[in-house]
């Protein structure tokens, strides 16, 4: 290991909403560990998980997270998946001490989550929902573990922009779509997608990867809000170069700050259209063995 970034900072948005993005780097002499907790912001209309620790549900749950798969990463004979399965285990058990636990699916809690390990000779990965884990090689292929549930909701965005509406009207406008797509979560319906949240068994629709560190050149947990936007805003031309961007020096910090000033500069997703007007939270945990 050559080089290890961890960062993660609030999108630039308006009023005191909190970072909803957690993030952990485990630098162990036995393992390594990067993860990246993106937690979706709430559609209920009351607190779920009500304490006065963090401002929103989203908050409380991707810290809480990350701070349960931070503690379980540092056993190497559990598995990532079983490490996951039971940590979303216990944010149920957790959530239901609340006593407010929500009926309907669009109101749970839930977060993406990008995970990392490092033991021994290999690299080992796990990635649910659309927080990407990527990984480059030493022969120069790239490899993204992400799932893209928006689709639905990039389609009713798309119709509504080529009206002229800017991007935070649109978000009003598709609210409907929004909930629907969300009622899916952790589902085989058609259009359903799976997250971490109420369901352990969704860590068993997660995607994972255990590869020779000798192949592997990087590798980074992102959160869409840094990842997705770092592409999709022009920024860079692909994750390769975004990657060795990373490896040479330069601070994520001033590239999310060129992000978020891309995105203010373009309210009616010209450049890049998105479902929420503002940045993103960004985080990332990058690390380089490279030479």
């Amino acid at each position: 290991m050559t080089r290890a970034i961890s960062f993660t900072q609030r999108g630039n948005v308006t009023g005191a909403r909190q970072n909803e993005d957690a993030v952990t780097f485990i630098d162990e002499k036995h393992i390594k560990a990067g993860i990246v907790v993106d937690g979706a912001s709430s559609l209920s209309d009351t607190r779920i998980i009500d304490t006065p620790e963090y401002s929103t549900d989203a908050q409380a749950y991707s810290h809480k997270m990350n701070d349960l798969l931070g503690q379980a990463v540092l056993d190497k004979n559990q598995s990532l998946h079983n490490i996951l399965k039971n940590s979303i285990k216990e944010m149920s058990t957790w959530i239901d001490n609340f006593g407010t636990t929500p009926d309907r699916a669009f109101e749970f809690p839930s977060a993406s989550v990008a995970l990392f390990r490092i033991v021994d000779d290999r690299l080992e990965g796990i990635a649910l929902g659309d927080a990407p884990l990527v990984i480059v090689k030493n022969d120069g292929q790239s490899m993204v573990f992400s799932v893209d549930h928006d689709q639905e909701n990039f389609a009713a965005l798309d119709k509504e922009l080529q009206k002229g509406l800017s991007i935070k009207e649109t978000w009003q406008v598709i609210q409907p779509v929004i909930r629907r797509v969300r009622e899916l979560m952790n589902s085989k319906q058609p259009g359903g997608y799976w997250i971490a949240a109420g369901d352990p068994s969704a860590a068993d629709y997660a995607e994972m990867i255990t590869l020779p560190i000798k192949d592997v050149k990087y590798v980074a947990a992102f959160s869409d809000g840094f990842y997705e936007a770092a592409l999709g805003s022009g920024l860079f031309r692909d994750n390769i170069e975004l990657m060795d961007s990373l490896a040479k020096g330069e601070n994520p910090a001033r590239i999310f700050q060129r992000i978020q000033g891309i995105l203010a500069d373009d309210p009616y997703g010209k450049i890049y259209p998105r479902l929420k007007a503002a940045a993103d939270d960004g985080s990332v945990v990058f690390v380089s063995f490279a030479d």
